[in-house]
């Protein structure tokens, strides 16, 4: 028993006494015989307590009376979940689980922002907004299937969703379906809602960079195109398509490496086109991706895709949340096709940089703990 006091020092059998929070926590946290340590009041102690990340659970008992009081337990946070409710006689028990996760990978790409906050460099970018920067940031991320023992179409994934911040959810499922296929039109991502390109394919952006042959909305041979087509001669929709001019269909040969050839170290997909890249509305950020397959971890079970990516520049607040979900999830439908499972992806970016027009949201997002990651499940 810790008691908490800053005046009263009193010591007795299994008693000890410390001045504040954070000290009895690191006295009982040094003892090896405490597994398990509850918090059980009063109001100031549980203000503290539930507001501080390392809480992992609330048990709330509930008694159907009025009482006169002066002391009341804080509103509780709202990363805490209902997981249960026990009834016993005329009290309810009701049993609170924490929703944050300590441990998060997450905590890797928060990292890279406080680093480019304290050791960036200043750098004038196309946009002339600025950026502050710093060379070569690295991040892995576990990608989980939490029932291995069901049938493919029902597996259900914990993925690297960035939790600290907003992400366009729907947005990254529709634009890599739009790379997949190869499109190079916007039209279809706008007529979904979707509208993260309008600006790069607009009639302004295309004639200031020398494209007024393209139609509007048209992207030229980027990603998707060098996906399904890389190599091919591309010509704009204005002039019509070439017949017979077909590339090297990429995605068909990751898929047949992984069938045949699982532990190639030659699974590539590549969006860098030198050739292409004068017709490309932008030139590929999220550049190659390196497919790896490792052994099944157990006998009867899945060898486990990962993915490697390479990124020559990253908006960190705005753009790699968006590409680490992408590559999560490219990753899944890559290992579904091949009949694996997804293991983890990695990113490697070499100009990794947030706008300084983004730092004062980027100072909010750090003072924000991680989520456990969501569950995706793909219908």
């Amino acid at each position: 028993n810790v008691i908490l006091s800053r005046t009263m020092h009193i010591e007795g059998l299994n008693t000890y006494t410390c001045t504040d929070f954070e000290a009895a926590l690191q006295f009982l946290s040094a003892s090896s015989y405490v597994n398990d340590i509850f918090v059980i009041g009063g109001q100031e102690i549980y203000e503290i307590a539930l507001r501080d990340p390392r809480c992992k659970s609330i048990i709330v008992t509930s008694f159907p009376d009025a009482y006169e009081c002066d002391r009341y337990l804080p509103e509780l946070p709202s990363w805490f979940k209902l997981s249960r409710s026990v009834d016993h006689e005329d009290i309810v028990i009701n049993y609170y689980d924490s929703l944050l996760d300590l441990q998060s990978s997450e905590y890797q790409y928060l990292s890279v922002l406080n680093h480019i906050l304290e050791n960036g460099m200043p750098i004038v970018d196309r946009t002339g907004i600025g950026t502050i920067a710093s060379f070569s940031s690295h991040m892995q991320f576990p990608i989980e299937v939490i029932n291995p023992d069901a049938a493919p179409i029902e597996f259900k994934y914990r993925v690297p969703i960035m939790t600290t911040k907003t992400l366009f959810h729907r947005g990254v499922f529709e634009e890599l379906i739009f790379f997949l296929q190869g499109r190079t039109n916007v039209k279809p991502l706008q007529d979904k809602g979707i509208h993260i390109w309008d600006g790069n394919t607009s009639r302004e952006f295309l004639d200031s960079h020398g494209l007024e042959n393209y139609a509007e909305g048209e992207t030229g041979p980027f990603y998707g195109y060098q996906w399904n087509n890389f190599g091919a001669q591309y010509v704009s929709e204005k002039s019509g398509w070439l017949e017979n001019n077909k590339g090297v269909n990429q995605l068909e040969e990751c898929i047949r490496l992984l069938k045949t050839d699982p532990y190639s170290r030659r699974i590539v997909l590549s969006a860098w086109n030198p050739v292409d890249l004068p017709k490309m509305c932008l030139p590929p950020c999220h550049m190659v991706y390196n497919f790896c397959v490792m052994p099944p971890a157990n006998i009867g079970s899945k060898p486990r895709l990962y993915c490697a990516m390479f990124q020559r520049s990253g908006d960190m607040f705005l753009g790699v949340p968006f590409n680490i979900y992408s590559t999560a999830l490219l990753t899944i439908l890559m290992s579904r096709a091949a009949n694996m499972v997804p293991g983890g992806i990695s990113l490697t970016i070499t100009n990794a940089h947030i706008y300084k027009n983004h730092v004062d949201q980027v100072k909010t997002q750090l003072q924000r703990h991680p989520f456990k990651y969501p569950v995706l499940q793909i219908k």
